[in-house]
């Protein structure tokens, strides 16, 4: 349960303050100006902001009309908030919720959009040392999926590697895995589903599945699914461990 609120100040206080702050002028439940992420675009309902490969989180900080206040959602329907404002960012784009909401009740939803850069090669594999390997090789799409050939010869099987400085991981055909994989007794990761430049890339952060409408959280380091009670920032956060949400799913117990 969150313990805080985050109220809007007064335009001189802003102006004051935040000389370089993007400003949207507006209600009384409006987002006024835009801290973090820097440089956002605000149009109507819609913010959009991008970022470098080496930024893999951001605290959001938005400023809102006078006695409004603010909350961050994974979903749009805003059940699932995020209390401690970060958000975790694939390569690519990331989606959560703002929900501002007026002294009178009146609530307005924005949704905000950060693009990641691609991978930069000064960045480092987070998984170096997990026992994974980083490969060398070119892209093959087949009528059932992708596969990689590896510059020796042959087809990626059975394995983790890292591509471009992402992972991946390569069933026993050598086919590129999307969505939920388990990797025996080392839990469960989650691999893009989406059809883009970043298919097959294994996800990190907060996940709110399209087939199921559940949220999990992925560690930002390995990838793994949590699992029972976590502390997530400034908030505590329990995964399901069994029925009846599915496992890892985020449960009703939530602090």
């Amino acid at each position: 349960m969150k313990t805080r609120r985050k109220y809007g100040l007064t335009l001189l206080l802003i102006l004051w303050m935040l000389p370089q702050t993007v400003f949207a002028f507006g209600g009384d439940n409006d987002i006024v100006a835009v801290r973090i992420p820097e440089n956002a675009l605000v149009e109507e309902d819609m913010i959009i902001a991008s970022v470098a490969n080496n930024v893999t989180s951001q605290t959001i900080s938005v400023l809102v009309s006078d006695n409004a206040r603010w909350d961050l959602y994974v979903d749009n329907g805003c059940i699932n908030e995020i209390t401690d404002d970060i958000m975790y960012l694939n390569v690519g784009k990331n989606t959560a919720y703002i929900k501002v909401t007026a002294e009178d009740g009146g609530t307005r939803l924005y949704t905000l959009k950060i693009i990641r850069a691609g991978i930069s090669s000064s960045c480092s594999d987070s998984l170096t040392g997990y026992g994974h390997t980083a490969a060398v090789g070119s892209w093959q799409q087949e009528p059932t999926g992708w596969r990689y050939i590896k510059a020796g010869g042959g087809y990626l099987r059975s394995e983790w590697v890292s591509i471009n400085e992402q992972w991946y991981y390569f069933d026993a055909a050598g086919y590129m895995l999307t969505g939920w994989f388990m990797d025996g007794d080392n839990g469960w990761y989650y691999f893009n589903p989406t059809k883009d430049e970043n298919e097959g890339a294994m996800l990190i952060g907060w996940l709110s599945d399209p087939q199921d409408g559940n949220c999990y959280f992925l560690d930002p380091t390995s990838g793994k699914m949590a699992l029972g009670w976590l502390q997530i920032g400034e908030g505590w956060y329990y995964f399901n461990e069994k029925g009846p949400k599915p496992l890892g799913a985020l449960g009703l117990e939530n602090l």
